[in-house]
């Protein structure tokens, strides 16, 4: 479960570093925006962010990390399947791409630390430990995600939208079959 729990987060976090990579080069080159908006549109998608993990935290009033991770890891790989076909075929361009990607990285909010909450649940007396591992696949899967939508970089947003629709497919699949096997 632990591994589960690990590869869920990991690879959630690795649709983020992917924009965080990626982002300058799709929004101020692929879609033309100044350097002085640009700045506008990656903090719009932080707030997303932000915002997700504070609706969670309500949520979690009513319901458990499993079960918002379940909801949550299935609302984002459809966003990223969206995302990836807006990119693919270009159908409405930015206008289709730049919101859908809002969606898709708001959805960490509601990942992340549910996934967090999960592994430290497996094990609590080595929570230390789990967390260092957690932070240190997070990171790693990061670069390792990041460097694979630079090395397919073609000047449009296909590479990153398909690095996040393989990393999040690969998250609800982590999820559904280590950490929740039992569902």
């Amino acid at each position: 479960r632990l591994i589960g729990y690990a590869l869920c987060g990991a690879l959630n976090g690795a649709t983020l570093f992917t924009y965080i990579s990626s982002s300058p080069g799709l929004i101020m080159g692929a879609y033309g925006h100044s350097p002085t908006v640009y700045p506008w549109i990656f903090g719009l998608n932080a707030l997303g962010v932000i915002g997700a993990g504070q609706v969670n935290r309500m949520i979690l009033r009513r319901t458990t990390p499993d079960a918002v991770l379940l909801r949550a890891s299935t609302v984002a790989v459809v966003f990223a399947v969206l995302m990836t076909l807006a990119a693919v075929t270009g159908i409405g361009g930015q206008w289709s791409v730049l919101p859908l990607l809002f969606l898709l990285l708001s959805s960490y909010g509601f990942m992340q630390g549910n996934t967090m909450a999960g592994a430290l649940n497996v094990d609590p007396l080595r929570a230390g430990a789990i967390s260092a591992l957690m932070g240190t696949l997070s990171f790693a899967t990061g670069a390792a995600a990041s460097s694979l939508a630079a090395l397919f970089h073609d000047g449009t947003p296909r590479a990153m939208a398909a690095v996040m629709l393989v990393a999040l497919a690969g998250s609800a699949a982590s999820l559904r079959l280590l950490a929740l096997p039992e569902r």
